[in-house]
C-alpha cells in the first residue's frame, strides 16, 4: 500500500529563499508506506528544512491519499503442469506396534512420504521402515500399506 501525503506548512529562517514560498507558506508532497504516521512525515519535513537553515513554524494542512498497490506475493498464478503423484493409504505405527493413525502416503522413487496432522513430513523406505527424522533406529516408526488409492 502506497500512501501520499500533502502537507502545507509555514516556515521561517535564513534559508527561506531556497524554498518556493508565498508569504512563508509552502506545500510538501511526501510518499510513505502503510506504517507512515503523521509525526514521521512532519519530522521528515523538519529534517529537510533544517538542512537549509529553515524552521517549521506551523502545520496548516495535512492531507493523505492511499493507493492500493500490488504486492510481490500477489502475482498472477503461473500455469504449471504437475504430475499427479500416486498415493496409497497406510497405517502409521509406533515402534511398540501401537497404531498412531491412518494417512495418505505419496509414492516417491525411494519409498513413501506422509504428512502428519501437524504438518511434519516423514519419509519411509519401500519396506516400511522410517528413512529420516529418527534419532535412534531402535525407536523407529513404521508403516503398513492398507489400500492402493
Amino acid at each position: 500500500m502506497k500512501r501520499t501525503f500533502e502537507v502545507t506548512v509555514k516556515i521561517s529562517g535564513k534559508g527561506i529563499d531556497n524554498w518556493d514560498t508565498k508569504d512563508g507558506i509552502t506545500t510538501f508532497k511526501e510518499c510513505g508506506n502503510s506504517r507512515s504516521t503523521q509525526n514521521s512525515i512532519i519530522n521528515g519535513i523538519k529534517r529537510d528544512l533544517g538542512k537549509t537553515g529553515c524552521k517549521l513554524e506551523d502545520v496548516i494542512k495535512f492531507t493523505e491519499t492511499t493507493v492500493e498497490t500490488e504486492t510481490k506475493d500477489a502475482k498472477k498464478p503461473t500455469k504449471k503442469t504437475t504430475k499427479k503423484q500416486a498415493t496409497i493409504t497406510v497405517i502409521l505405527k509406533a515402534f511398540t506396534g501401537m497404531n498412531i493413525g491412518t494417512y495418505t502416503a505419496q509414492i516417491t522413487k525411494d519409498g513413501y512420504k506422509i504428512t502428519t496432522k501437524n504438518g511434519k513430513e516423514m519419509e519411509f523406505k519401500a519396506d516400511g521402515t522410517q528413512k529420516v527424522d529418527c534419532k535412534n533406529p531402535k525407536f523407529n516408526n513404521r508403516i503398513e500399506v492398507v489400500a492402493e488409492a
